[in-house]
């Protein structure tokens, strides 16, 4: 008599988006993995999205196994791969090409192309000790803030960037700044500095005698001290 549209019994199809969530940095040309967890979906459709922008990770509607693998090289459609801090990812079941149930990440994350960064300094960052500081290390630093793995000493102490003491969240997030260029250092490195003690000004040196300078240094790496003239430049301090 048509008072119900369905039976009780008929279990709506569902999708739910697990990873990316929100707040991850994919650099452009790697390999991720996306997951979901659905019901009542035999086939999905997954998707980059932006806004006014949809590019196709699948070709099309493929069976449902909950996650996929893709490397962000080019889009299935075409387009070039987004890149931002805008996008999301989707995950769609269609019936005869009309959405049946859909979901897409909580938060919006980052695609870039800025990849691979040397350290700015003694080596934070680079947790992997790979000589770059990329999304790899972000993750090794929230696996060793979740007790998802170990840390050795000297991993603890490239992953305390801002030299707080301790390796926690806020790690994770000032490594993924610095990959994707939003910051150009961690404060945990000290800037190098100069100052000149004596002679300071005023002095009478003889040629061929024998006089004495004193300074004090806060190098990180070689300082270097010598004479120059008074129109000479150095590349930092006095």
């Amino acid at each position: 008599t048509g008072l119900d549209i369905t039976f009780s019994g008929c279990t709506q199809p569902s999708i739910t988006v697990l990873s990316p969530n929100g707040g991850e940095v994919w650099p452009v040309g790697s390999t991720q993995a996306i997951k979901w967890n659905s019901n009542g979906a035999p086939t999905i459709m997954v998707d980059l999205v932006r806004p006014n922008y949809e590019c196709h990770l699948t070709n099309g509607d493929v069976p449902n196994t909950g996650s996929l693998t893709y490397t962000l090289s080019a889009c299935i459609n075409g387009l070039p791969i987004p890149q931002g801090s805008d996008v999301k990812i989707k995950v769609m079941y269609r019936s005869n090409a009309v959405i049946v149930t859909q979901d897409q990440s909580d938060s919006a994350f980052t695609i870039t192309s800025e990849s691979r960064k040397l350290s700015p300094c003694n080596n934070l960052g680079d947790v992997n000790a790979d000589g770059f500081v990329t999304e790899d290390d972000a993750e090794v630093v929230r696996q060793i803030v979740s007790g998802l793995r170990p840390a050795s000493t000297e991993e603890t102490r490239r992953s305390d960037v801002n030299a707080s003491g301790t390796v926690n969240t806020l790690d994770v997030t000032l490594i993924r700044r610095y990959v994707t260029g939003l910051d150009i250092t961690f404060s945990g490195c000290t800037q190098p500095s100069i100052t000149v003690l004596s002679p300071n000004g005023g002095e009478v040196w003889p040629v061929g005698s024998t006089q004495a300078y004193s300074k004090q240094l806060s190098c990180l790496f070689d300082c270097h001290a010598g004479l120059r003239r008074a129109n000479s430049s150095l590349p930092t301090g006095e």
